[in-house]
């Protein structure tokens, strides 16, 4: 089984690629790349957290402490 992004929404996104190809042939330069280009747009007080699972990526926005 292939990685996946899941995206704060909850939507799981299975490849990267144009031609639809999974995540094994991409680095992981590659699939941070696109996950901060596509991330959702920040506020003031707000962070992107970007946790690595045994299956995939995980996005989730979250407050600043302090």
């Amino acid at each position: 089984m292939c990685d996946r992004i899941l995206m704060p929404d909850g939507t799981e996104i299975e490849s990267i690629r144009e031609d639809g190809a999974c995540f094994c042939d991409s680095t992981d330069e590659e699939i941070l790349r696109w996950i901060v280009e596509h991330a959702p747009e920040l506020r003031i007080g707000t962070t992107l957290q970007i946790k690595r699972d045994p299956f995939g990526w995980i996005m989730a926005i979250g407050k600043e402490n302090g």
